[in-house]
């Protein structure tokens, strides 16, 4: 199948067949011999080009990702009225069980970043709907 324009479905499709071939073949033995995660990242793309970031992660000792948006919040929690122990903390909002799993500063309206259980869904949240979930804990 020949690709003659790139678009957000183009590349979104991309991402995940590197994503797929990031994770097996030679980059897992790579991955393996360093304990490291190998991802495509972040992309910018115009009609007849893209351009893909490469983003590799160490693990922690429990073997969980350590992400950008995971250092962000260790980081800057502080600053949002949070605390860097709350990472990977569950709270209930709405019916439903959440983890924080990191902060991304540039969203200024919804800079936490939570994955729900129920669905295993990636969702943003103000920092003081997460605080409040908090309150009397």
């Amino acid at each position: 199948m020949a690709i003659a324009r790139i678009n957000k479905e183009v590349v979104q499709m991309l991402r995940r067949e590197i994503d797929d071939v990031l994770n097996r073949g030679e980059i897992t033995s790579l991955a393996a011999k360093y304990d490291l995660v190998f991802k495509a990242g972040n992309a910018k793309f115009s009609d007849n080009t893209v351009t893909f970031t490469l983003d590799i992660s160490t693990k922690t000792p429990s073997g969980e990702v350590n992400t950008k948006e995971a250092e962000s919040f260790k980081k800057l929690a502080t600053s949002y009225g949070l605390h860097p122990e709350q990472l990977g903390a569950k709270f209930e909002d709405a019916g439903r069980i959440f983890q924080i799993t990191g902060l991304k500063p540039s969203a200024s309206k919804y800079p936490v970043i939570v994955k729900c259980m129920n669905d295993g869904k990636i969702y943003r949240m103000s920092e003081v709907r997460v605080t409040a979930a908090f309150i009397g804990r």
